[in-house]
C-alpha cells in the first residue's frame, strides 16, 4: 500500500516539473 502511495507521489512529481520537457531533455542531451 505505502509503494503505491510513493509512486503515486513521484508520478505527480514528475508530471508536474514537466515529464514532457524531461524526456525531451533526456533525449536530446545524448544527441548534443
Amino acid at each position: 500500500m505505502t509503494i503505491i502511495v510513493i509512486a503515486l507521489f513521484f508520478y505527480a512529481f514528475i508530471f508536474k516539473t514537466g515529464y514532457f520537457e524531461c524526456q525531451n531533455l533526456l533525449f536530446f542531451t545524448p544527441k548534443q
